[in-house]
């Protein structure tokens, strides 16, 4: 099987969505388990990671790469650590 076929609309692989935002893919691997991006493991593909992002949260994911923290507010702003609402996908069966 074709990894690149399990992927659903929107989605990528961790070192894809990495390459595309751009960013070190160990601080997408963090934003991922923190859920700041929306992602699902893909057993058919060795348990890979793919990441869900149209083009709405790549420019959320891009800002917050972006965004400087500084004293004395040193979080994220919440809205750019909350991933969009998207539509539910089917399931493949």
């Amino acid at each position: 099987m074709d990894n690149a076929s399990v992927l659903r609309p929107h989605e990528y692989w961790l070192a894809d969505l990495a390459r595309e935002v751009p960013m070190p893919i160990a601080t997408l691997h963090k934003w991922q388990r923190l859920g700041w991006v929306h992602s699902r493991k893909v057993t058919v593909a060795s348990g890979r990671w793919a990441l869900w992002a149209d083009a709405d949260e790549l420019e959320r994911l891009r800002q917050l790469r972006a965004y400087q923290r500084k004293w004395p507010e040193p979080r994220y702003p919440q809205a750019l650590t909350t991933p969009q609402r998207r539509a539910r996908q089917p399931q493949p069966r």
